[in-house]
Order: C-alpha cells, then structure tokens, then sequence
C-alpha cells in the first residue's frame, strides 16, 4: 500500500541526489539516509499517515535538514508545519464552518474574508447565495454584535480558491478532507433514517387497508328459529303414536 509521506520524503531527498532507504516497522516505518560528509539520518514515518499533515510536516522537516547540510539554498521557501483541524461543524443538517473560522485558520483580518463573501455573494445568484451563505451574528468580548456567514463547502470554495501562499493550500486541502469526512457521516447516518421511511410507508399501507376491510358491508345475519328440546319432540310423537293405536 502506497504510504505518501514516505513517498515525500523520498522524493525531497531524490531532488538533491540523495537515495533513500525504508526500513518497514509495526507502527512506524523508517527512511534512512545521508547527506554528503554526514552521518546517518533516521526519518520516522507513520505506517498509516492520517492526513495531509503529515505530508506537509514531514516534508518541512526534511526540508529543513536538507537545509542544515546546505543542500538547499535559504532563499528557498520552508513549507509551513500545520498543526489543529478544521473547523467544520454540522448544521441544520448541513456541513458548514463560519467566516471567523476561515479568518482564523487562513490568519486573515475577519473583515477581509467579509469583504471576500461580499464580492462572491454580488457575483453569484440569488439561489447560490441562499443555499450557501447565511448571515450569522456573534458577540465581541465587549458585548457588541457583529456580522458574520455561515458557509456550505461549495460557499467556502468559491471564497477561498483565491487565497494563495504555502500555508493557505494547506488549509484548503484540510477544509475539503473536513468537509468530505462529516458528509461521509452524515450519507452512513442517513441509512436508519430512510429504513424508517420504508417502515412509515409499509405502517400506512396497513392504515389503508384496515381502512378498507372497515368499509366493507357488514355479513349478512343467518336468521335461526327457537330452540326446541329434542326430549319433548320425542314424546310428543310417541304420544301421537299411542293415540293412533
């Protein structure tokens, strides 16, 4: 199975002529190498990397060793080491996150990514920006309200894809596993609620038909004479016979 945080590491190192070696473990695997005049390095992997962090950390760190050795050159920009999740919450029933969010996690002024939704919501439909935009407030530390969105991922997407720099294509890669994860959630979750249709479709079909056996005309009554004792017929007909005698 393909591991791309080693396949990272192999391929920064491969980019200055270094070969690398991997040492397979339980948990962990191993990439071993050298710089030239220098001593043996041990790169620690993940077996099973978890995200795109693990990509980008693991790359900055080889990155920076590289740069100790003085195989790469400084003016070289570092990949930034990403560290805490997106912030990605259910709801309605719906994955959102909030404009305060991308103002934190991309570090921009939250009036900037105001002005960023503005621009979008003035491009787009009416339709577009019902479904994908809703106006929130929230409470400064002050006690004053402030306006702010709350955005489905096709929102975050049409506002974000302009944000550029190392870190900022980090994030976005982050929001969208974010987003897929809770909307894979939400497609497993959504299983019970359609058996519960079915069951509510099946229970109304019973409704139906009770309904319609109710309607039927009642049977009609077999209409039956008194009872008569077989004991006293007897003796009437044997009284009847003596009689005749």
């Amino acid at each position: 199975m393909a591991n791309e945080v080693i396949e990272a590491v192999l391929s920064e190192l491969e980019s200055v002529g270094i070969k690398g070696r991997v040492e397979v473990g339980g948990k962990h695997h191993c990439v071993l190498w050298s710089a030239p005049n220098g001593p043996q390095e041990k790169t620690v992997c993940a077996s099973t990397p978890g995200d795109v962090r693990a990509v980008l950390n693991q790359r900055a760190y080889i990155r920076r060793k590289l740069r100790e050795y003085g195989l790469l050159g400084a003016s070289e920009p570092e990949e930034p080491v990403i560290s805490g999740s997106a912030s990605v919450a259910l709801r309605e029933g719906v994955a959102r996150c909030t404009s305060l969010d991308i103002a934190k996690d991309f570090d921009k002024e939250h009036k900037n990514v105001l002005r960023a939704i503005d621009q979008v919501r003035r491009d787009i439909g009416p339709e577009f920006d019902r479904l994908n935009f809703e106006p929130i407030s929230y409470i400064d530390e002050k006690g004053r309200s402030y306006r702010a969105f709350s955005l489905t991922r096709d929102g975050f997407v049409m506002v974000c894809m302009g944000f550029t720099g190392p870190a900022a294509a980090a994030w976005k890669a982050r929001y969208i596993e974010a987003f897929n994860a809770m909307e894979a959630e939400l497609a497993r979750l959504s299983v019970p609620a359609n058996e519960d249709v079915r069951v509510a479709q099946i229970k109304g079909d019973l409704d139906a038909l009770t309904d319609l056996v109710l309607s039927l005309p009642a049977p009609r009554q077999i209409k039956r004479g008194p009872w008569v004792n077989p004991v006293h017929v007897f003796r009437q007909r044997r009284a009847e016979r003596r009689a005749r005698a």
